[in-house]
């Protein structure tokens, strides 16, 4: 009952930072408690009627249906919320159903139970009627759907290993499978994707190529996460990381099944699939093994075409190798191959991706001056490449080729190209970089009623825009409409959603959001107390937001508790103690040299003493670029001093802050909100929603 009660004594932080000592994922688990607690909610009880056991069993036994259909997930926007949930209980009005996905999981773990029960009985109790060969069956066959739509991985293990007991491990197909590698997918779990692919290879059943991809992409999306936290416990088997080793195990699979479809079938053996390939092991790292596979194209009878060089030059761009793609860029042109926009896109990308902007954009010119038509996704390149190289000036006149490009793809609606999808997701993101978020959201409405599948990087990138749009309340739409489809938020998306429910004082959804967060290993922990955060570890840009979360929690929340001051922490939490080890090592270096200690003791100690001192040294860099940015922004956006009389963070006084408080109090007296601030690019052509439409 404590996890799952309201925290607003004091607000989400508070509560977060009181469990935070304790980095188990136990601590954040409130379905165990939520079905007793809102069921005692719902009713009004207090703590007298919670404590008494005849009450909470009545009161549970009569609301434990209706505290259940609420307890797996948060109400949809829109739906059935909590409160009313009870009155539509009692005027017998019918309650909003689960999705057919939840409700096949909660089939599974009930039958599940029942078939174990007749296998191994309790004492005591009733032996229940065995389960029939069919009845296992087509209950597999049931919840694999929902594996896939519910993201539900531990299920999908749970599924081979109840075939392997059940002894049905042949009725399992390749589909079966990819709907729990999707699971794994969307959950990240990297080492049960691997797992999931090693029965996959001792069943014999042959693989393709989306399998492959589904193992790969979740591998490469793990390693972007941060390290998992040290912690006394022992860490299971699924956490376990993925080495280098593993990936390169399963590139050479790939290759494999590729060559054996080669000896049965020569012809069968597609030139697209093979390209695939070789992009699909860029994307791993393996870009060694993609030029290989480059190389022996024509003793497989493959040629060495445009969109051949277009695919190896990708898979080099993937792997952060954009001089290898230059040279295949002039090993093509000295072919007499001939250059397209698919080698043009795939060279400026390369570019892009290897932090060479200025390449990037030469060769965008080139490619003009010889007449070559782009399309979105490579002027959404160049115009990444603009914005990091200050060239304002040329991105009115790229936005406009975009749209001429995009609106030649998207004519006939009724027949559209190949790629119009990921051209008109690179449209969405252009628009969205450069600020223009009215016609990015007019471009996502385009995608839904020409029914494209959602993206999650346009819907990110229109959450970025809104908030710098001083939209926040469209943002917070988009997010709720991202987890409704089932998409993946960046980091950026899950902190702009926190900062909107923390402006509405909506203290349990700010507190689930972050702690997803934390428990997936998107960011360090930052609270420390509802008035400090520590922002060492976190990018510029997200150390504003969390500093700017950190100012409209008192915004809001200055009437319920007293504030003296809030404090941002610039260095790390293990900031002293490295310090510590620093003076300990000096003082342990002095007293080895007057001792007469020998040469390779002395030099021993003294690697130690440097190495903690260039540590000490990168702390201190980081945290005065941190300091010197975030004192920009406090005062562009607020307004206000800070104290720096401390290096390691930034002090906002009791003066400070009561004009903070202050200015959201005539705020909400006069009704009026900020106005947007203006884009930092000046644009003399932009376009109107109403084009669009």
């Amino acid at each position: 009952l404590r996890l799952a009660r309201p925290a607003t004594s004091g607000g989400w932080q508070r509560s977060v930072a009181r469990e935070a000592p304790c980095h188990s994922s136990r601590v954040w688990d409130l379905e165990r408690c939520r079905k007793v607690s809102l069921a005692l909610a719902l009713l009004g009880c207090g703590r007298r009627w919670a404590r008494s056991s005849r009450g909470r069993r009545r009161r549970i036994q009569r609301f434990a249906e209706v505290a259940s259909s609420t307890a797996a997930a948060e109400p949809a926007v829109g739906g059935t919320t909590p409160e009313n949930l009870l009155e539509q209980h009692e005027n017998g009005e019918p309650v909003a159903e689960k999705p057919a996905w939840e409700q096949a999981l909660i089939d599974w773990q009930a039958f599940v139970k029942d078939a174990t029960a007749a296998t191994r009985p309790r004492e005591g109790q009733q032996k229940p009627k065995p389960k029939s060969r069919q009845e296992l069956l087509e209950a597999l066959q049931k919840v694999v759907p929902a594996v896939g739509s519910g993201s539900a991985w531990r299920v999908g293990l749970q599924v081979l290993d109840r075939a392997r007991v059940w002894k049905l491990q042949s009725h399992l197909d390749l589909n079966t499978y990819k709907a729990i590698l999707r699971a794994c997918e969307e959950a990240c779990q990297a080492r049960a994707a691997v797992a999931v692919h090693e029965d996959l290879n001792i069943k014999n059943i042959r693989t393709d190529l989306e399998t492959f991809e589904l193992v790969v992409s979740t591998i490469m999306d793990w390693r972007k996460r941060l390290p998992p936290p040290e912690t006394s416990r022992r860490r299971t088997a699924m956490e376990d990381p993925v080495i280098d080793e593993e990936v390169s195990n399963i590139i050479e699979e790939l290759w494999e099944c590729l060559q054996d479809k080669a000896e049965e079938c020569p012809e069968a053996l597609d030139g697209a699939e093979y390209e695939f390939a070789m992009v699909l092991s860029g994307k791993a790292r393996m870009w060694q093994q993609a030029i290989e596979a480059f190389d022996d194209m024509p003793w497989l009878g493959l040629e060495q075409n445009r969109s051949a060089y277009a695919s190896i030059m990708t898979a080099c761009g993937e792997s952060g190798r954009w001089k290898a793609s230059l040279q295949f860029l002039d090993d093509a042109r000295s072919r007499k191959v001939g250059v397209d926009v698919g080698v043009y896109r795939a060279a400026i990308c390369a570019c892009q991706k290897g932090r060479q902007p200025e390449l990037a954009l030469a060769l965008l010119e080139q490619a003009r001056n010889e007449g070559c038509s782009h399309d979105p996704i490579t002027y959404d390149a160049a115009i990444r490449c603009c914005l990091k190289t200050q060239r304002n000036a040329w991105i009115p006149v790229l936005l406009k080729e975009s749209y001429e490009a995009l609106r030649v793809g998207l004519a006939n609606p009724a027949e559209l190209p190949p790629g119009a999808a990921e051209a008109l997701a690179a449209a969405i993101k252009s628009y969205s970089r450069v600020g223009q978020w009215e016609t990015a959201l007019t471009l996502l409405d385009t995608a839904d009623r020409l029914k494209f599948k959602p993206d999650s990087g346009s819907f990110n990138a229109v959450i970025s825009a809104c908030h710098a749009a001083k939209q926040g309340h469209l943002a917070l739409q988009l997010f709720n409409r991202m987890q409704a489809l089932r998409l993946r938020p960046t980091v950026w998306s899950y902190h702009v959603a926190i900062l909107e429910n923390a402006k509405m004082d909506d203290a349990e959804k700010c507190k689930d959001l972050f702690g997803y967060c934390y428990r997936n290993r998107l960011i360090p922990h930052w609270v420390v107390t509802y008035t400090r955060v520590r922002v060492a570890g976190l990018s510029k840009d997200l150390a504003c937001l969390v500093t700017q979360i950190l100012f409209e929690e008192a915004k809001v929340n200055h009437r319920k508790k007293s504030v003296q001051c809030l404090m941002i922490i610039l260095v790390p939490e293990e900031h002293p103690r490295l310090l510590y080890k620093f003076s300990d090592a000096t003082k342990q270096y002095s007293t080895a040299k007057q001792d007469g200690e020998s040469k390779e003791q002395l030099q021993r100690i003294e690697e130690k003493v440097r190495s903690l001192e260039e540590q000490l040294e990168r702390i201190d860099k980081d945290a005065a670029a941190l300091r010197e940015h975030l004192q920009r922004f406090i005062w562009a956006e607020y307004e206000l001093e800070v104290d720096t009389s401390v290096d390691s963070e930034l002090v906002v006084q009791k003066p400070e802050l009561r004009r903070l408080i202050g200015q959201n109090n005539a705020a909400n007296q006069t009704g009026i909100r900020r106005r947007p601030s203006k884009i930092a690019i000046s644009q003399d052509f932009v376009y109107t929603p109403q084009e669009f439409r």
